[in-house]
């Protein structure tokens, strides 16, 4: 993913996030990797997948959340892991 910062015609700040599907399938392919290795991490520290910015952006624009207060809150984070739409991202298959 690619941030930079651009100004709107009123001089405000306006951070712009982009991603490409080459790297959106690199992410998949490597988290199918970690799952079927069986690398879900340890009992107290599990790896449980990954958000892509296109999943979050998907989730923002579904829930009306901005970025700002998904990245302030882990609740998203948990229903965007949690949501069976989103189950090819995960590597351990438990609830978050």
């Amino acid at each position: 993913m690619a941030g930079r910062i651009e100004y709107d015609d009123w001089g405000r700040a306006v951070i712009v996030h982009e991603t490409s599907a080459a790297s959106e399938k690199a992410i998949v392919d490597a988290v199918r990797e970690r799952a079927n290795a069986g690398h879900i991490g340890s009992s107290d520290m599990r790896y449980l997948g990954e958000v892509t910015p296109f999943m979050l952006q998907k989730y923002c624009d579904k829930t009306g959340v901005t970025w700002d207060q998904a990245m302030q809150n882990p609740d998203h984070f948990r229903r965007i892991l949690n949501d069976p739409e989103n189950s090819y991202m995960r590597v351990w298959k438990g609830r978050v």
